[in-house]
């Protein structure tokens, strides 16, 4: 693995770990504790809205050097 791609494998776990976990508790804090939703839809719904963040933040910050704007 070269220096980018290591750098490019630590940004991305960092930042997955992060919005996931950061992202889910929160969201589960809000809908369950504040919202008094049922706390299996809730979860659904976090680990979905985490996902959909995980890619953008991905898309947006790690692989943006791969791909230049307008190009893909």
């Amino acid at each position: 693995m070269d220096r980018t791609g290591a750098a490019r494998f630590i940004k991305f776990n960092l930042t997955t770990g992060l919005f996931s976990i950061a992202g889910n508790l929160v969201l589960m804090k809000l809908l369950v504790g504040l919202g008094h939703m049922d706390y299996l839809l809730t979860n659904g719904i976090a680990i979905t809205g985490c996902s959909v963040v995980n890619f953008l933040v991905s898309n947006g910050f790690v692989f943006a050097a791969a791909h230049p704007r307008g190009t893909i």
